[in-house]
């Protein structure tokens, strides 16, 4: 049959109706795949990596022609019939758009993740089949595919990790974890590349989050690493000196972890590992629950420590100076610690909401302990955002730079390193004068120093390289 019939065929194939929690099929509910997607029920995918014996990754280009992802790079992926098996289709799959003839026997299953977003509710098996492919065996078809490609998997990562907009993958964590998944199977077949000086990791919390972060090794055994807490919104490549601080840092030795918390990007999603399966759940800077923090950092911390770092340099920027520090007053074993542009939460939210601060704090309670934390109470902040980070005595309550709040003194010990710009616009109208002698107040407990970058914004925009070289000489400091 020609081609293109069979493709608009496939929208006509009945799939069955899986079970939203369970994934279980119940083979008495079905629909049309074209049904399926217009009406958002939950189903299976199933998706393929094929991979051959130097550990090159197989993937097609999409044609015009395709539904989804027209012109990007991606893998074999099928939606099973109600008359096949997850394997069947795939065999199917890989025979239709590049013409290889697989050995349903040699298809490996080697990860599951619950998805709902693309307005597609559906489970999404991912599978691996490895062999000595040659380029005569693909032969595409035109009018699902233009061309083929060999990648390497290091850079396929970084098309992924990049949001490159040339391929399916994209930095969400997702995509993340079948990457890491995807790393073991590869390492297993390629001994001849390295991946020791840049490796993606997962670090799992006590409750069960799964959080990508980049470790950066120096040339060099160490077992000193600073590890970076980004700010609202943020994530582990976002802050513009962060490629100049690791090319300083691994320079000098030390290893360097950059990690995404339940903060990074302003709205997105996450995952739970839960019964083997990947369950979805909203997160991002608008849905995060500042105590939940401490659970991220001590996963990131836990982290390092299994790969065999021993001392410790938590960096946190805005936000993640409030993250940092709470962790350090928590766990005293953290004793060097830097905060890049520390912030007064409280203050800063005051600032916006001027005379319904105390509405919005008594309403954000509310919600909260009624199970309604992810309701949307402005247009940035949620619930339970406002109330574990803008609240007078929560965790987030550290740094206080308001003229009622100047005289506490935290109870922390360490060796506290603090850089910041003169014209960073989170400490409204007070001076860089005041701001210090508050903050020296604060730590008067501490080991302290205070470095202002004169003229720098809250993200150094225009002084990265001095700010990465004050952040630098601040690690090689506190390592001594």
């Amino acid at each position: 049959m020609d081609a293109k019939i069979t493709y608009q065929n496939k929208d006509k194939e009945m799939l069955f109706i899986v079970d939203e929690n369970s994934g279980e099929i119940d083979k008495s509910k079905f629909a049309s795949k074209k049904d399926i997607h217009k009406n958002h029920l939950w189903h299976n995918e199933v998706a393929l990596f094929i991979i051959n014996t130097q550990g090159k990754i197989l993937l097609q280009k999409r044609s015009q022609n395709v539904h989804y992802n027209k012109g990007k790079w991606g893998m074999v992926a099928n939606h099973p019939n109600i008359n096949q098996t997850n394997i069947q289709s795939l065999s199917e799959k890989a025979e239709e758009e590049l013409g290889l003839h697989l050995d349903e026997k040699s298809i490996m299953f080697f990860t599951l993740a619950k998805r709902d977003d693309e307005q597609k509710n559906k489970f999404a098996y991912f599978y691996y089949v490895k062999g000595d492919f040659k380029d005569e065996d693909i032969h595409i078809e035109p009018y699902l595919t233009t061309e083929y490609k060999w990648w390497d998997y290091e850079e396929l990562k970084e098309k992924m990790l990049e949001n490159s907009p040339d391929t399916v993958f994209k930095n969400i964590p997702f995509y993340v974890f079948v990457f890491k998944e995807l790393e073991k199977i590869i390492k297993g077949i390629d001994t001849t590349k390295t991946i020791k000086y840049k490796e993606l990791l997962i670090a799992e919390t006590e409750d069960k989050v799964q959080l990508p972060c980049i470790l950066h090794r120096p040339k060099n055994d160490t077992k000193d690493i600073a590890i970076f807490v980004h700010g609202s919104g943020g994530n582990f490549f976002k802050q513009s000196y962060l490629n100049d601080l690791i090319n300083r840092l691994t320079y000098s030795g030390f290893a360097f972890m950059t990690t995404n918390n339940r903060g990074a990007e302003q709205e997105t999603h996450l995952y739970k590992l839960s019964d083997g399966r990947y369950e979805r759940f909203k997160a991002g800077s608008k849905y995060e629950n500042f105590e939940e923090s401490f659970y991220d950092i001590d996963a990131f911390v836990s982290l390092a420590h299994e790969q065999g770092f021993e001392k410790i340099v938590l960096i946190g920027h805005s936000l993640g100076t409030l993250k940092v520090l709470n962790y350090a007053l928590k766990n005293k074993s953290i004793d060097k610690i830097v905060l890049m542009s520390p912030v007064d939460m409280v203050f800063r939210f005051r600032e916006r909401v001027h005379e319904k601060y105390d509405y919005f704090i008594n309403l954000a309670k509310l919600e909260t302990e009624n199970g309604n934390g992810d309701k949307m109470l402005t247009n940035e902040f949620s619930a339970k955002k406002i109330y574990t980070t803008f609240r007078y005595g929560s965790s987030a309550d550290t740094i206080a730079i308001e003229e009622n709040r100047k005289n506490r003194v935290l109870d922390y010990t360490g060796k506290i390193e603090i850089i910041k710009g003169t014209q960073d616009h989170v400490y409204g109208n007070y001076s860089t004068e005041y701001v210090d002698e508050t903050l020296k107040n604060e730590f008067k407990n501490a080991n302290l120093a205070i470095y202002n970058i004169k003229n720098a914004n809250h993200a150094y925009k225009g002084y990265e390289k001095q700010a990465s070289a004050l952040l630098a000489k601040s690690v090689e400091k506190l390592m001594k």
